[in-house]
Order: C-alpha cells, then sequence, then structure tokens
C-alpha cells in the first residue's frame, strides 16, 4: 500500500503512517511523483487515526456491543430503580424459566420423594401412638430439608448472574457445587446465630417474670427493639449470598460485603425483599390452591379429608400433596432469588463502576485505561 500523503509504501495492516505520521485515508489517491512530503507535526495526535472503512468498526465506551444471549452491557448493567429491578427480574425469569424449573426440580424432587415416604410411614397408625417417633423424626426431616434449599439458592443464583451478564448457561455447570457453596452456607448459618442470640435475652427474661408473677406486658417494648434489630440485619445481609456464590466470599466475608453494599441503601434493599416475599407468597398460594383442587378430588380426598391415615388413598393424597409443594416451588424460588440478585449488581453499579468493569473486560483493557476516577467510588 502507498501513503496518499507523502507516497511512502508500507504494509497494509496499519492505520498511521510511519514515515509522515498522518492518518490514512483508504481510497484516496496517492500524491504525484516528485513532490514534497510534507513532515509530521508533532503536535498533531497521531494516535487517533480514521477508521478503516473497509473494516468493522471496533467498539469504544459509547457503541453498542453484542454479547452472547444479551444485548449491550451498558444497557443492562445500570443503575435500576425497585421497579426497574422487578421488571428485569420478570424478564429474565420469561426468557429462563425452563432452566429456572429444572434447577428446582433436580434438587427439590428426590427430598420430595423422601418426605412422602416418611409422611406415608409415619401417619400409619401404628405409629401414631409413638410422639418420641415422631417428634424425632419430624427434627431430622426439618434438617434434611435445608440441603435441597441450598442447592436450589446456590444453583439459581449461578443461573440468575450468568443470564443477567449475557454469557452463556449450561445447566451441568449451574447445578454442580462448588466449594463457593459453603460461604454461602455458612453465612445463612451465622445470620441465623445472630438472629437467636438478638433474642436470647427475653429467652432467659420470660421465665424469671414468670416465677416472679410479673407480667409479660413488661417485654412488649424490648421485643419490639429486638424485631426491628433482627430486621435491619437482614436487609443489610439480604445480598450475603450473592457475594458468596458470585464473588467467592466466605461466610464472614459475604456478611461484610453484603453490609457494605446495602450501606445507604437500606430503604431500597427492605423494598425489594418484601416485593419479592409478596409476590412469591401470592404466586405459591394461588399454584397451591388451584392445583390442590384440582388433584386431590382425584383421590377421593374433598375438604378437610386430606389424608385418610393408612389407607391407600392416604398415601396417593400425601404423594399429590408433595407434587403440589414440588411445584409451588418451582414457580416461587426464581421470584424471591431474581430480584435480590439483580439489586446485588445494582449496588455494584452503583457504588464500584462495576458496567464499566465489565465493559473494559469485553474491550480488553484495563479498567484504569477505561475509568481511572472511579476506582474509589463509595
Amino acid at each position: 500500500m502507498t501513503c496518499n500523503h507523502c507516497a511512502q509504501e508500507f504494509d497494509s495492516s496499519v492505520k498511521t503512517c510511519p514515515n509522515c505520521g498522518r492518518a490514512l485515508v483508504y481510497g484516496a489517491s496517492a500524491p504525484p511523483a516528485g513532490a514534497e512530503a510534507p513532515t509530521a507535526d508533532l503536535a498533531a495526535p497521531i494516535f487517533n487515526p480514521l477508521p478503516d472503512p473497509t473494516a468493522p468498526a471496533a467498539p469504544t465506551l459509547g457503541t453498542t456491543m453484542s454479547v452472547t444471549g444479551a444485548g449491550n452491557i451498558r444497557a443492562r448493567l445500570r443503575p435500576r430503580e425497585t421497579g426497574e429491578i422487578f421488571s428485569e427480574a420478570f424478564r429474565l425469569y420469561k426468557a429462563n424459566w425452563k432452566l429456572y424449573w429444572g434447577i428446582v426440580l433436580v434438587f427439590y424432587l428426590p427430598f420430595a420423594l423422601l418426605t412422602a415416604a416418611w409422611e406415608g410411614y409415619i401417619f400409619n397408625p401404628s405409629n401414631m401412638s409413638k410422639p418420641s417417633i415422631m417428634l424425632e423424626s419430624a427434627m431430622v426431616m426439618s434438617l434434611l430439608a435445608y440441603i435441597p434449599l441450598f442447592l436450589i439458592y446456590f444453583g439459581l443464583i449461578r443461573a440468575v448472574s450468568d443470564n443477567y451478564l449475557g454469557r452463556d448457561v449450561r445447566f451441568a455447570d449451574v447445578i454442580r457445587p462448588t466449594t463457593r457453596l459453603w460461604g454461602m452456607v455458612g453465612a445463612c448459618i451465622l445470620a441465623v446465630l445472630a438472629t437467636y442470640c438478638a433474642f436470647l435475652p427475653l429467652a432467659v427474661v420470660m421465665p424469671i417474670l414468670v416465677f416472679a408473677k410479673i407480667s409479660l406486658g413488661w417485654l412488649a417494648v424490648p421485643a419490639i427493639a429486638i424485631l426491628v434489630l433482627v430486621c435491619i440485619m437482614w436487609i443489610h445481609w439480604s445480598v450475603a449470598n450473592s457475594a458468596a456464590v458470585i464473588e467467592g466470599k466466605g461466610s464472614v466475608g459475604s456478611l461484610a460485603r453484603s453490609v457494605q453494599l446495602v450501606r445507604g441503601f437500606s430503604w431500597k434493599a427492605f423494598f425489594v425483599i418484601v416485593g419479592a416475599f409478596v409476590i412469591y407468597c401470592l404466586v405459591a398460594i394461588v399454584a397451591e390452591c388451584i392445583l390442590g383442587a384440582i388433584l386431590f378430588p382425584l383421590v377421593g380426598v374433598h375438604g378437610a379429608g386430606l389424608i385418610g391415615f393408612g389407607g391407600a388413598s392416604g398415601f396417593s393424597a400425601i404423594a399429590i400433596g408433595e407434587l403440589i409443594r414440588v411445584i409451588a416451588a418451582m414457580i416461587g424460588m426464581p421470584i424471591v432469588l431474581l430480584p435480590l440478585v439483580l439489586f446485588y449488581y445494582d449496588l455494584r453499579v452503583r457504588k464500584e463502576a462495576f458496567d464499566l468493569q465489565m465493559l473494559a473486560e469485553q474491550l480488553g483493557y484495563g479498567y484504569q485505561e477505561v475509568a481511572p476516577d472511579l476506582q474509589h467510588i463509595v
């Protein structure tokens, strides 16, 4: 190729003439032979060449950049109001409901089958007269219920995160537990223990008041104060699970990370949590009522005769009851987690310019090159 300014020959892959330092205009004619080659203007911005019209334009901070399975990064990763978080959550749910339902089903169905077998055994007339067996087995099943719950939350958070960031999602990958699961489990256990410790003074004082024949009404104000404190704690820990799964934070680290992110956005966190919980309750209750009205009459169960102890129809009713719970969980669990994961990313965008971090990663730049002034946003 020949420079259209100084007639210097050069490699066709460059966009700035190595001789005169001027930007190349492809398709323009070279100057006539013998023409004086202009000298380079040292003050000119020689590293801002015109683009090759025949080559695809390189992405910049203002251009739309396609990401697998989603649109522009900056269009998705942007600060969102509470209503926008729920709108995006419903959009993701509609687009990926098969994936989310599959995650819930693969973990919850085995436990539901185990629960149905246990209820069929425990509600047998021969065991109904043994309260100790019923109590012990109920405690064991209550503890076992947390295993599928943790696995479902872990898989859903990974799936929602990858969907939101526009990454390819493989079902086998999101349901495979990793060491980050233990960070999430540990954070949940610490949060529950902290809640019990907050109410421990009431549990100690209450028997004393009863023994002294003092009205328990004196505990109303302290109980309300502790309840408010616990609500504030859980609001600030609302994105701890996301921090544990997505960032790989440990048990304590994920709780601290959540407090750091939620600080200053407590009311928004409150409305996101309450909104997700209310929607989940409505959907789950409606689903269970509709399915129960359709399925229970098929096995001859009507009204209060939900479980005919010991009979074939009784076990059929138990099995249908567990099936209804599985379906309600499939529909409802993603509704709870979707807004919380999106709220987590909303906080990172607002406080850490996470959208620019992702854009820099996609463009192949370092974060300092793209946003050097946004390193310490709070």
